[in-house]
């Protein structure tokens, strides 16, 4: 009988230890991402902001010495992003597509483009 109490506290803790590595694979198939990001280049020193029309979210960033800027996990959908400088704009506004899980590269400035 002793025999058969260890077996079943065995075979508990067994199904118990299956059920919490099956939870926990399904947990990180949900933790998949559900955002992109915007990078590029525009003038040293300029500040970048993205807008999102349909949501309203605004963000703004400052590029570095380099002109390097980027706008990690932005919800994925159509943005306007403009730069500018000392009150200046630099370049004319960039419509651009936030795609799922991708960079998309956009230079603002002189020659604006947005790269997919």
């Amino acid at each position: 009988m002793r025999n058969n109490r260890r077996n079943w506290q065995k075979r508990a803790l067994c199904v118990a230890v299956g059920m919490s590595l099956s939870l926990l694979a399904l947990s990180s198939a949900y933790a998949q991402s559900d955002d992109g990001s915007v990078v590029g280049r525009t003038t040293a020193g300029a500040t970048v902001t993205v807008t999102s029309p349909t949501t309203g979210l605004t963000r703004s960033v400052t590029a570095d010495a380099k002109g390097n800027y980027r706008f990690p996990f932005l919800p994925i959908g159509q943005y306007s992003l403009e730069a500018s400088k000392d009150g200046a704009r630099v370049g004319a506004p960039v419509d651009v597509v936030v795609g799922l899980g991708t960079a998309t590269t956009v230079n603002v400035g002189a020659e604006a483009t947005a790269l997919e």
